[in-house]
């Protein structure tokens, strides 16, 4: 490790966090590297912002020279800090390097962007070539696969799922086997596995030989491939760099753990010795080894005759010969070898975490011995294991989570939604009512408390897990960040058949009107029907949906109770409580905050805020970062399902969820921290963060749906500097309806530090030159905007001071108006992110920064 950095001229870097990934720098994702040190912090800008040519550099020249008209052709030449011998660096070393030295908690985040990319996946390497390999299972526990089987969308755990294992391995000194390439076409990405032909390919590796890399073969696939491999269902591929001869350890593991293993042998190096050596791997893995033969470099296919080893003339079955440029054509032979051995060979079934033990046997490391891992990881296991227990016998009810959910966090049922309701009355009321009202959440509360006389285990078990705050802050991030991932899989695995029958019926109660063959009368009921069970269908959702926020809406909860309830509610917590850590609460949150966790300000299942818990949250917060410190926030609108959430996590590194099968439901905040020489040039400290929920919901009636939108967009837009309208496609019907609810908000507010700047976002828009094609498009989008808040003007009676949009809004059509492509390129299960997508949103991503040192004199302080 410390000779690669000397290489890249850097001091042994700490740890890569995950607040340190997300840090805004003065480089952008996009801009060329021009010297050395940038190398590690450009790769991991662009995985970040989920760029699928991440691995290549672009071209550069050392800042020492001068650039030529051929620059654009050169690979980086690193200079050796002790000659001047020039030396290449391998795109994959530096992405080796960056994952090695993610810390346990961001390394999978760092994984599950690499997956998005559709990028290979190191399952074991090594900090140096002597050093001991390492099997990286805990990095890849947050990681699922999705695939189509019987056009129903499966998903599956990659490390707990049992699956046969493909592996593929090269022997012998001679390279140019284009076993990586060969794969690519299999798989059908060509970028999946980094190989020699890709810009920034060279001979010298430093952590990359030994590495064994890993894929999945889905169903599906060949519909995305251009060769066919019919598979009923996934298997796993392992790919091991280098001669696997020099590397016993890693390929002990492999011969014990695959199912069929394809052996790559150059035809120039079958001496006796060498086939002495084949023949004995071939008696001890016969029954599932196939040998690939290929003409290895310095060699033309005439020179040699493609004959087998003498071991294997017999074995016509067992070897395959590739031709020399004839990409194509080997991949569609080694296709066919793969479908037909997976199918008639005996296979074993194996999860990687079956494989742990098996690592060890070959004196492999694994990563959960890092830190306190096993200590933290057994801990929260007991949480989950004593939660689950409630769950129901008959797992094939509808809704068990939401059972769980229910008995496990009691504080947020009927009674929290009725002090919710209170609460906002009481704003509205005059203040002969205001002691009714009062009395009603007093009784909504103390309902609340009573269920805690005998508390749930989880409950008991977070507050204990309050007191490794105190103790040990390492451990106190593991332990979350744990429990997390573990609710998350919770929801995988549970709320995929409910979004499929909510997507049912929000489809039935569009297609009312294509029943001819009903009445009137009979339509109208049928278009009852969808509706109730849309709202069913949403509700069941919502009651099953089981994430790290809903801990903290019951902790918040607690707190309220604790700190400004009356003294029987503090009474009734004190007496079922260990009430000692309730204060930690808000530490913790923040801490949460502060280490890159996304916090809940608006609760979206009762639409309220609980305001005295956010604003203690944010007072600490305020503590830890520094009372004057000074922060931009940046907020999103937008219809639901158009990727609003998306475009946050790609553009800012964020956490809001969108793979754990749960939308975004009220308002979530991310501290995002920005890089000390950028603060005084941004004038900002920190970003926030503000993504919400999305509008329009179908399931809500008209006034239900207007009230909440209205609310939604009031927070949203009061609190932003900069307010991102999203929407899906080129149209303008959706934005009308989103931006009068802002436009009015905006009218209503008494005070505002000044007019927010709006960015609008089209999303799935193909064509290239949208920016310039729809210059019509943009003005009539102005026109609109003026009559929306003329019209708003009118309503309120203020029409004398607001007659366009730019009234209210600071507003610049030719610079806030962006075109984004789709998010994938390519069909499912092999579909990547679209490369234009994350041009796009690298390129918003610089207009917002250079918003706030343009921005005027609002600057929120903590």
């Amino acid at each position: 490790m410390d000779e690669f950095c000397k290489l890249l001229n850097i001091k042994h870097p700490p740890l890569v966090s995950l607040q340190s990934a997300i840090k805004i720098s003065s480089t952008t994702p996009r801009q060329d590297i021009t010297s050395l040190q940038e190398l590690p912090k450009f790769m991991l800008d662009r995985i970040m912002m989920l760029d699928c040519d991440s691995r290549q550099f672009p071209p550069f020249l050392n800042s020492a020279k001068k650039k030529n008209k051929f620059a654009n052709r050169l690979q980086p030449k690193l200079q050796k800090p002790s000659g001047n011998e020039a030396v290449r660096i391998h795109p994959m070393d530096v992405f080796l390097f960056l994952f090695i030295q993610c810390d346990l908690i961001f390394r999978q985040s760092f994984i599950t962007q690499v997956s998005k990319c559709q990028l290979s996946i190191p399952l074991i390497t090594s900090r140096h070539p002597t050093h001991q390999p390492t099997f990286y299972l805990f990095s890849l526990k947050t990681l699922h696969k999705d695939y189509l089987k019987d056009d129903i969308g499966r998903s599956f755990s990659v490390t707990q799922e049992k699956l046969p294992i493909i592996s593929f391995i090269r022997v012998g000194e001679c390279g140019k086997s284009q076993k990586s390439e060969l794969l690519n076409q299999i798989i059908g990405i060509p970028q999946y596995f980094f190989h020699r032909n890709q810009m920034g390919s060279t001979e010298n590796r430093y952590f990359l030989n030994g590495t064994v890399e890993l894929a999945w073969l889905l169903p599906g696939s060949e519909l995305r491939s251009e060769v066919s491999i019919k598979l009923t269902q996934p298997c796993m591929v392992l790919n091991l760099r280098g001669n696997a001869w020099n590397y016993s350890k890693q390929l002990e593991f492999i011969t014990t753990v695959s199912s069929l293993i394809y052996v790559f042998i150059p035809i120039n190096q079958c001496s006796q010795e060498f086939n002495a050596q084949l023949s004995d791997f071939y008696s001890e893995f016969s029954s599932k080894t196939v040998f690939v033969m290929y003409v290895g470099e310095s060699l033309n296919q005439t020179e040699v005759e493609p004959n087998p080893p003498e071991f294997l003339e017999d074995s016509s079955d067992t070897i395959l010969f590739l031709e020399k440029n004839s990409l194509g054509k080997d991949a569609n032979s080694l296709s066919s070898s793969i479908s037909l051995n997976i199918h008639n060979l005996p296979h074993s079934m194996i999860s990687l975490e079956d494989c742990v033990p098996i690592a060890r046997r070959c004196n492999i490391d694994i990563d959960s011995n890092e830190l306190n891992l096993s200590d933290c990881q057994n801990t929260v296991d007991n949480t989950l294991c004593k939660m689950l227990k409630s769950l129901p016998n008959n797992q094939s009810e509808c809704k068990p989570l939401a059972i769980v959910k229910k008995s496990m966090l009691p504080l947020q049922g009927d009674c929290w939604l009725n002090w919710a309701e209170s609460k906002r009355e009481l704003h509205k009321v005059v203040n002969l009512e205001n002691q009714e009202i009062k009395k009603d959440m007093d009784k909504a509360r103390l309902c609340q408390l009573e269920s805690l006389e005998t508390p749930s285990s989880l409950l008991v078990d977070i507050i204990n897990h309050c007191r490794t705050f105190r103790e040990s802050e390492s451990n106190f991030y593991l332990i979350w960040n744990l429990l997390r991932n573990d609710f998350d899989s919770l929801s995988i695995t549970h709320l995929p058949p409910l979004y499929e029958e909510y997507k049912k019926w929000h489809k039935q109660s569009y297609s009312t009107d294509s029943h001819s063959d009903l009445t009137v009368e009979q339509k109208k009921k049928m278009q009852v029907n969808n509706q109730q069970n849309l709202v069913l269908a949403a509700k069941n959702i919502a009651e099953s949906s089981f994430g790290i926020e809903h801990i903290f809406r019951e902790l918040g909860q607690v707190f309220e109770a604790h700190q400004f309830g009356t003294v029987s509610q503090r009474y009734v917590l004190e007496s079922s409580l260990d009430y000692k850590y309730i204060t930690s609460f808000t530490m913790i949150a923040a801490k949460l905050l502060i280490g890159g966790h996304a916090f809940e300000i608006v609760d979206g299942d009762v639409n309220h805020i609980a305001t005295e818990w956010v604003s203690c949250v944010l007072e600490s917060l305020a503590y830890c970062i520094g009372l004057e410190k000074k922060i931009f926030v940046i907020s999103i609108l937008g219809t639901q399902s158009t990727g609003k959430s998306t475009l946050l996590n790609t553009m800012f590194g964020a956490r809001f969820p969108v793979s754990s099968g749960r939308c975004t439901r009220g308002i979530f905040m991310q501290l995002i921290p920005i890089e000390e020489e950028l603060q005084n040039r941004l004038k900002y400290d920190y970003l926030v963060i503000l993504d919400t929920e999305g509008l329009r919901a179908p399931e809500l009636s008209i006034n239900s749906s207007y009230r909440r939108d209205n609310e939604l967009a009031t927070i949203a837009v009061g609190l932003g500097d900069v307010t991102i309208i999203n929407m899906s496609g080129e149209g303008h019907s959706e934005v009308q309806d989103i931006l009068q609810i802002i436009v009015f908000a905006l009218i209503r507010m008494k005070e505002s530090y000044s007019k927010p700047r709006c960015v609008f976002v089209h999303q799935n828009v193909p064509d290239a030159h949208a920016h310039t094609n729809l210059i019509i498009a943009r003005s009539h989008l102005i026109e609109t905007l003026d009559k929306t808040t003329e019209c708003a003007a009118i309503q309120e009676k203020k029409d004398s001071f607001y007659r366009r949009f730019s009234d209210v809004i600071d507003f610049h059509p030719e610079e806030e108006v962006f075109y984004f492509p789709g998010l994938f390129e390519g069909q499912p299960p092999h579909n990547k992110i679209s490369t234009g997508y994350s041009e796009r949103a690298s390129m918003l991503r610089q207009y917002l920064l250079e918003c706030f040192s343009n921005s005027s004199d609002k600057q929120f302080q903590t």
